[in-house]
């Protein structure tokens, strides 16, 4: 939409504004404010005159490339700033100052696969409060080791009004807030599959996913490394390692190792039951047994625990 003279102009938006030609709002010489409750999407140009942009709580700004507010006006954000939108890298340039509060949120899409985050350019100051929300796309390509990324740059200074990080736990990955120099703000991010807390079996397999990941990945194993980087907790993990582990599949080699010893051996026994040796004495005989069978694995610091219960009809 576009404002067409008209001194002071006021848009308050409780619907939805999109860019078909790139410019959702555009005006002029004149005065323009806009407050938002709704969802704005696209480039903003709102002309040389004194214009203000508030995002109020519960608004969505999925800002385009250019938010063109003029030297001195002001971006507030009370609700929900998206460069670009969701779950795309992308770099939102603002001309004016920017300011959000207790109540905003800068959704900050970390791509792991390009390994790049959204980005605001402020051509003049920068006050932070709120948070700071990082949404992570491509998980599945992350790579171990720490990167650091800039999230904004404030041209003429960044001010800390008690700005915080925001993000989902993940047992692999650890994100951390930088006010990086007078102008900057960035995210630091470590990834490591093999944390401290899990046993030896457990951090093996982590060691191959770092080797796997560190090597670039791949389209088939993503899935993978997406599920893993997912889960929450150190135990998550572990339960999850446990899964990936061939021992589940040294379970049943026990199990029928077991069954194949007390079968092989009660058809090579008969004993007698009267004599001076018949505890110990075998004989000649036909012979058929029923019987229950349990095998118990206990549980270790490095193995699965693991039950068997079996019926055996048996004859000889």
């Amino acid at each position: 939409m576009r404002f067409d003279h008209g001194a002071e102009n006021l848009l308050i938006n409780h619907g939805s504004v999109m860019a078909l030609s790139g410019t959702a709002i555009a005006g002029g010489d004149k005065n323009e404010t806009i407050d938002n409750y709704g969802t704005v999407t696209g480039n903003l140009d709102l002309g040389s005159g004194i214009n203000v942009f508030n995002n109020h709580a519960g608004g969505q700004l999925n800002a385009g490339e250019n938010v063109v507010l003029g030297a001195g006006n002001v971006l507030y954000n009370n609700g929900t700033l998206s460069p670009g939108g969701a779950a795309a890298a992308f770099v939102m340039n603002l001309d004016g100052n920017f300011v959000q509060s207790a109540s905003g949120r800068y959704a900050s899409d970390l791509d792991l696969l390009q390994e790049t985050t959204d980005h605001v350019n402020v051509s003049g100051t920068a006050d932070l409060a709120g948070t700071v929300d990082i949404e992570i796309v491509n998980g599945g390509w992350s790579r171990p080791g720490t990167q650091q990324h800039v999230i904004l740059v404030g041209e003429e200074g960044v001010t800390n009004s008690g700005l915080e990080l925001a993000f989902a736990p993940s047992a692999v990955a650890d994100h951390s807030l930088l006010f990086s120099s007078p102008t900057e703000v960035a995210v630091s991010t470590t990834i490591d599959f093999s944390p401290a807390g899990l046993n030896k079996n457990q951090t093996a397999i982590g060691n191959h996913v770092n080797a796997i990941q560190r090597a670039g990945g791949s389209e088939s194993f993503s899935p993978v490394t997406a599920a893993l980087f997912d889960q929450p907790d150190i135990g998550s993990l572990a339960s999850s390692y446990d899964q990936l582990s061939p021992e589940v599949y040294l379970d049943t080699e026990i199990a029928s190792l077991f069954s194949n010893l007390q079968f092989n051996d009660a058809m090579l026994s008969c004993r007698e039951r009267g004599g001076d040796y018949r505890f110990v004495r075998e004989g000649e005989c036909r012979w058929m047994r029923l019987s229950t069978r349990r095998l118990d694995h206990n549980h270790t610091q490095e193995n699965n625990n693991f039950d068997q219960w079996a019926v055996d009809l048996s004859g000889g």
